[in-house]
């Protein structure tokens, strides 16, 4: 674990012992590289994983210890919002917005068979948040999820393999939504190329006031650039951080 951990993870671990009823658990789980199968709410609410599959705790460290979607002040979920989450995994970061604005409406996209199950049952409770098992890619049709790892964060979409999985567009996506988007949340491993590999019509781009993506150069080389490029129209990039050069997130806001 790197020197700076309990400095930089310190507020996050903290966090999660106020959210989680086994939150120092699942901190110590963090610090020491290990796993747990379930997060706890203090109302005992169980977010659980996947079996077999590690990934909950990392994820959990992420969006509500260190709070990565909010970053700072540039996001704060409120009941009347309405918030695409975009490669939803387990549900997560869509509990994250429940459990801090009642009513808002969230519409959890999440491709991959195994974790949309786990999805819609971490999801329960909350009854204005929708799932939709497809993925958002470049164009409408069929392709194939494929695992790159042991996590449940760990699937990728091939576009170019015909496969089950549902593929729709960023358009479709946001129709669903209604006419406007307060946040797009996205993280989908190496698709948001095929997203914004065309740039999107102004129109289209206008209904989303914020964007919370994470890019991933490793999977997909020049991402980053092409982002900036495509949202540069119409949207303010208020920054982008690095957790080194293979990923990492870019926020931006819709000008004025």
């Amino acid at each position: 674990m790197p020197s700076r951990s309990l400095t930089y993870y310190g507020a996050s671990y903290l966090r999660l012992a106020a959210a989680f009823r086994n939150g120092l658990a699942m901190a110590y789980a963090h610090y020491r590289r290990g796993s747990c199968d379930k997060a706890t709410l203090w109302n005992g609410k169980a977010l659980e994983s996947p079996a077999g599959r590690a990934g909950l705790v990392e994820t959990a460290v992420e969006i509500w210890g260190l709070e990565t979607y909010r970053a700072g002040t540039f996001y704060s979920p409120a009941p009347s919002d309405v918030v695409l989450d975009i490669g939803a995994n387990i549900g997560l970061f869509s509990a994250w917005l429940c459990q801090r604005a009642h009513g808002i409406k969230v519409l959890a996209f999440e491709p991959f068979p195994e974790n949309v199950s786990v999805l819609r049952s971490n999801l329960q409770g909350w009854p204005n948040v929708q799932v939709y098992p497809c993925a958002v890619g470049r164009e409408r049709g069929a392709a194939q999820m494929i695992s790159v790892g042991t996590r449940s964060l760990d699937h990728q979409l091939d576009a170019s393999a015909r496969g089950d999985t549902e593929v729709i567009t960023l358009a479709d996506a946001v129709d669903r939504a209604g006419p406007v988007v307060t946040l797009l949340k996205m993280d989908i491993e190496g698709s948001e190329y095929d997203v914004f590999a065309d740039q999107p019509p102004a129109a289209l781009m206008r209904r989303i006031q914020k964007i919370a993506l994470e890019w991933h150069e490793h999977v997909r080389p020049g991402v980053l650039a092409l982002l900036q490029e495509r949202l540069s129209p119409t949207h303010e990039i208020v920054s982008i951080t690095r957790d080194d050069e293979r990923y990492g997130m870019l926020f931006a806001r819709l000008r004025s």
